[in-house]
């Protein structure tokens, strides 16, 4: 039998002799450096070391603990990013708190990748086991790569008073992980975004390590000579596997530092690195403690992502569902909201359908990091967000009529007449386009003469011209010699419309847009539709925000409509002026990718079966409905 073969007496052989020596490496290495550090201690005076440290007045040692807080923030701030990356689906808030206790705990006992997968396990109970070690794995690996970076920057701008050893040395480093870096970038196996953002954390991180050990030394060392000195010890550390790096991180510090530095004796040395180890690894590993003996019950959050067609849409503007919003909903579909993601808020729209309130509303945002604002509300939800204590400001009004009783002879609509004889004495003929059968050709070209006319569409809360879009709304075509024109598209649900794209060329004459919404109206009143939205015009304070709207409040204002005040609400002045300044944000530089908001419905930890707090005993397992076969 071939000695590769896996069955075969040589192949157990071949394993086993690879294997061993990749089993007892690292213990080896360990020893190794301890034997070191034990013949480079020999001839220490410990009692120097002694007095030197409790010569140490309590504001470095308060200090040196603010030092290494700051440090967790970003272990568990790039804890985030590797979450995001992987998209585990946890949130922002949980992922942070997991990556400082699991960094906490594998500093102090060695080992990480076991240590941090299993209190990554211990701590956030949807991920399995091996996604844990994966997240693990990817943290380590990351943090390896920066780390290289930084080793070659800290040692380039620190080599005046470094080995020049070490400079070279940190060259080759960053060279070669500069090159690895874009080629993984390159082979789109990492994001720009998220490399850059490892690189932050993982700088920041180490940066306030380093500072815990300056804190201790005595005058003569530069920041950036501590730093490269303090990187290079730490990837010793961390390739030695040894808890908390013991043995190769001393040597390393006592084999450079003396060398940019040599009139600090080693008692100074040892000293500091003493009072960094009590500051760094002590109070991160107390603190980390209650939260791993704590027992871990993973509670459904209150609303869930559902897919666009699990919910039957109650409002027209739930069609922002095909152009990246998302349905956060109860986990028996009884309740739910549209919600889209603005720079740094969570905005849900409208009121909540069915039994989800704004409790459930702000829970969920919460748990994903982030404040929540409710956004063009109904008086009536707005009356009730007051009375949840959310501060509520007006923010447009909306033009609302009812079909069923509209009709273009009625009183006041005098100018919309005038517009409808002018369009058709040019010649303008308004069809309803027929479902699957839109001149989708004629459609983009008339939305790009519009573009170029009128700049690029605003999103966000407004529809953008797309063909799943369109191919789902209600479409009024306008032609004009056989040639389209102009078209203008509605949502509609069951018993109630709203007017969202309006599209027309250079070729269009007046009147054609008031023809095209008048025939929607009119076709919506003969299908007993009860409630017809002509969208919202946002309140402005200034005189020339009026003048500014004045032509599209005309425009609407021809039809009759009445007009229903809009609203937002949020918990404060503040957030809800924020949110604000993020969604007008949102609407003039919109996107229409999905936004999942730390949940994946496929491959995120709510979807299928998910593990719910029971009052009569242990868990339960419930499958959500968002669970596709």
């Amino acid at each position: 039998m071939s000695e590769f073969q896996p069955d075969g007496r040589a192949g157990r052989w071949r394993f086993a002799t690879w294997a061993r020596p990749g089993q007892v490496l690292p213990p080896l290495v360990a020893l190794a450096m301890l034997a070191i550090l034990a013949r480079q201690l020999s001839e220490v005076d410990f009692a120097e070391v002694g007095r030197t440290l409790a010569g140490h007045s309590p504001l470095t040692w308060a200090l040196a603990v603010c030092a290494t807080g700051a440090s967790f923030v970003a272990i568990g701030r790039y804890d985030v990013v590797i979450h995001r990356q992987l998209r585990t689906g946890v949130t922002a808030p949980r992922a942070a708190r997991s990556g400082m206790q699991a960094a906490a705990v594998a500093q102090v006992t060695g080992f990480g990748l076991v240590t941090g997968s299993l209190v990554r396990w211990r701590s956030l109970p949807e991920l399995s086991l091996a996604d844990a070690t994966r997240v693990t794995a990817t943290v380590g690996a990351s943090f390896i790569g920066a780390l290289t970076v930084l080793l070659g920057i800290g040692a380039l701008t620190g080599a005046a008073s470094l080995p020049p050893a070490l400079g070279i040395g940190g060259a080759a480093l960053l060279a070669g992980a500069v090159l690895i870096l874009g080629w993984a970038i390159a082979r789109r196996r990492l994001r720009g975004r998220d490399a850059a953002a490892i690189l932050f954390w993982v700088a920041l991180d180490t940066g306030f390590a380093a500072l815990t050990l300056w804190l201790f030394l005595p005058p003569g060392l530069g920041p950036m000579a501590v730093y490269a000195a303090f990187v290079a010890a730490l990837g010793a550390g961390i390739l030695s596997n040894a808890p908390g790096g013991v043995g190769a991180f001393e040597v390393t510090l006592l084999a450079i530092l003396p060398a940019a530095a040599p009139e600090i004796g080693t008692e100074a040395l040892v000293s500091a690195i003493v009072a960094h180890r009590l500051s760094f690894y002590v109070p991160p590993a107390l603190a980390a403690l209650p939260g791993l003996v704590a027992p871990k019950v993973l509670t459904a959050p209150p609303l869930i992502p559902v897919r666009a067609d699990d919910l039957v849409p109650p409002h027209p503007d739930w069609a922002l569902r095909r152009q990246g919003a998302r349905v956060l909903a109860r986990p028996d579909l009884r309740g739910g909201w549209l919600v889209r993601a603005a720079p740094g808020f969570l905005v849900a729209f409208g009121s909540a359908e069915g039994l989800a309130g704004f409790d459930d509303m702000r829970a969920a945002a919460r748990r994903l990091g982030r404040p929540c604002l409710f956004y063009k509300l109904t008086p009536e939800a707005a009356a009730a967000a007051r009375r949840e204590g959310l501060t509520v400001a007006r923010i447009a009004a909306e033009a609302l009529l009812d079909p069923r009783a509209w009709t273009v002879d009625g009183p006041g609509l005098r100018q919309l007449r005038r517009k409808l004889r002018q369009a058709d004495r040019q010649g303008i003929e308004i069809t309803e386009a027929a479902r699957g059968a839109l001149p989708l050709d004629e459609m983009i070209r008339v939305n790009a003469a519009w573009r170029r006319a009128h700049g690029p569409e605003k999103g966000f809360s407004m529809g953008r011209f797309s063909p799943s879009l369109v191919e789902r709304q209600v479409v009024f075509l306008a032609r004009r010699g056989g040639r389209l024109v102009a078209f203008a598209s509605f949502n509609a649900v069951a018993g109630a419309w709203s007017l969202d794209l309006m599209r027309h060329g250079p070729e269009a004459p007046p009147g054609t847009m008031h023809g095209l919404v008048a025939a929607g109206i009119a076709r919506a009143g003969r299908l007993g539709v009860a409630r017809l939205s002509l969208a919202a015009v946002p309140d402005t304070p200034t005189p020339l925000g009026r003048l500014g709207l004045s032509g599209l409040c005309q425009f609407k204002d021809s039809f009759g409509p009445a007009w229903q005040p809009l609203y937002a609400a949020a918990g404060g002045r503040v957030t809800l002026a924020l949110g604000l300044a993020a969604v007008a944000w949102a609407i003039h530089r919109p996107h229409d990718q999905v936004e999942n908001f730390g949940f994946e419905l496929r491959t995120g930890p709510w979807h299928g079966s998910t593990v719910i707090p029971s009052k009569t005993g242990p868990v339960t397992h419930v499958q959500h409905p968002d669970h596709a076969p």
